[in-house]
């Protein structure tokens, strides 16, 4: 009986226990967890478009696109980047051991082509009460190996295995993630967010598009005005050379530098800082305003003397993007600066020149302008119209009677070696055209068909009688299937 007793009892209290439950919580049925409450302006159990759930709060999307290049030089082989910064020196008197003889090569016709810009897409989303949604963007490509393999800077191109020329090196593009109105990570530069039209292997016409580290501030003032600020991380390319140095034959040799903080004689104590205001109006019109300053800093390693020499440098850019019918645009971009080239164009040791002798610097000038027509004529068919010119206006210091180098070269035997072996000589200009027609079937299929010329220009040094020349004339299709 007691046994009895103690198991009726037993289900009695479990039964009523249950009631308890029943009556006093939510029902059965489990209700999905949202991870906001009712107070979040972004609560919502919908996936955004693009994404897939991973949990209540935590979205990802993953996207990309396989793209295919086959280029056609009418010349030489200007590798697989159609920037013309890279291009080879045309040929100048070719002869061996003839001090400024450029050895080029001298090809007509030359087909190559490249994955490398394939690009891998990771997109990240929480959502969050505190601080809305917090997103994440991840971006690579192929293009660590941006040519095929060179014998020497920026010349030679030899196809040294063709069955692995299309480079498996990952490049990373960009990484940042953005929360409220603050942007983190690599991106592209503030200075450099302005329309343009669009090549068919995706390199723009307006000179450099630098991609660095950078901590960003969005403010909209509405849906008309908006107001960037960011400081971003500082580099330095400069041109050395040394006026107590020994005249050899092949004059004194400068050095060409492109470096990164704390390194070489470089030392940065600041962050650059870019703005950008974008004003909207009308059906798209867009016009903006940048500016960008940076403090250059150099000291040499010489612990006894430990000179220094550094200077405020600078520059400003306007551009413009005006809308045309069945959404085309013509775009028009200005840049100024003194000692920011690798802010405005695509040259290599241009924003500062530096006499290791004397540790006097002086900055460089640099200025660009370019326009674009973008005009589609229906939902399947674009055109790409451009034009763009940059100079850099030589410094006073940088006089004739110097050669032209870059780091880890010398003069041997009365002969400049990376001029017999075609240096990248500082560049004055490059000028460049393009024009292009864009087909695209469906949403995620693209083919492009392209004429690219280029015509880069150098500035003279003691052992050349006239500037060298570079020019590249291009022809080339794509194909993009996105996903």
């Amino acid at each position: 009986m007691k046994l009895k007793n103690l198991l009726l009892l037993g289900a009695s209290m479990a039964v009523s226990s249950a009631a308890f439950a029943h009556a006093g919580n939510t029902p059965h049925k489990k209700e999905e967890k949202v991870y906001c409450d009712a107070s979040c302006k972004n609560k919502g159990t919908v996936t955004p478009s693009g994404y897939m759930k991973l949990t209540d709060n935590v979205f990802i999307g993953v996207h990309g696109y396989v793209h295919a290049v086959l280029n056609y030089d009418l010349d030489s082989f200007n590798g697989d980047y159609s920037q013309a910064h890279s291009y080879a020196w045309d040929n100048l008197e070719d002869k061996t051991g003839v001090n400024g003889a450029i050895n080029s090569p001298n090809k007509k016709g030359v087909v190559s082509a490249h994955m490398k810009q394939t690009r891998l897409k990771l997109n990240m989303l929480t959502r969050t009460c505190r601080f809305g949604d917090v997103k994440g963007t991840v971006i690579t490509d192929f293009y660590a190996d941006q040519r095929f393999a060179t014998e020497s800077n920026g010349s030679a191109h030899n196809l040294k295995d063709p069955s692995i020329s299309g480079s498996l090196k990952l490049r990373l593009r960009q990484a940042y993630f953005t929360i409220g109105q603050w942007t983190v990570g690599q991106d592209y530069s503030t200075f450099h967010n302005f329309p343009q039209a669009h090549t068919a292997d995706f390199v723009g016409h307006y000179g450099d598009s630098t991609r660095q580290p950078v901590l960003r501030h969005t403010w909209t003032a509405n849906k008309m005005f908006t107001w960037e600020n960011s400081i971003e991380r500082p580099s330095a390319d400069y041109i050395s050379f040394n006026s107590a140095g020994v005249k050899t034959p092949a004059g004194k040799a400068v050095t060409i530098h492109k470096t990164g903080s704390g390194q070489d004689i470089v030392e940065h104590k600041l962050p650059d800082f870019a703005t950008r205001m974008k004003l909207t109006v009308g059906k798209g019109h867009e016009f903006a305003l940048r500016g960008v300053a940076k403090h250059l800093s150099f000291k040499t390693q010489d612990k006894q003397k430990a000179n220094r020499s550094s200077k405020m440098a600078y520059g400003f850019g306007t551009d413009a993007k005006i809308m045309t019918v069945k959404g085309g645009y013509v775009s028009a971009v200005l840049n100024y600066g003194r000692g920011v080239n690798q802010y405005i164009s695509e040259y290599e040791g241009h924003s500062a020149v530096i006499d290791t002798a004397t540790n006097k610097m002086a900055l460089q000038t640099t200025t660009q302008w370019g326009l674009g027509l973008t005009q589609p004529f229906n939902d399947m068919w674009t055109m790409n119209l451009g034009f763009s010119r940059g100079t850099v206006h030589k410094a006073g210091m940088l006089e004739t009677g110097l050669t032209y180098n870059v780091a880890g070269q010398s003069v041997s035997n009365g002969t400049n070696v990376m001029l017999e072996n075609a240096a990248r000589v500082p560049t004055r200009s490059i000028e460049r055209y393009f024009a292009n027609i864009m087909w695209t079937p469906a949403d995620d299929l693209k083919f492009g068909l392209e004429y690219m010329h280029s015509v880069k220009k150098s500035m003279k040094d003691s052992t050349l009688t006239r500037s060298v020349k570079a020019t590249g004339k291009r022809v080339l299709a794509t194909a993009r299937y996105s996903f």
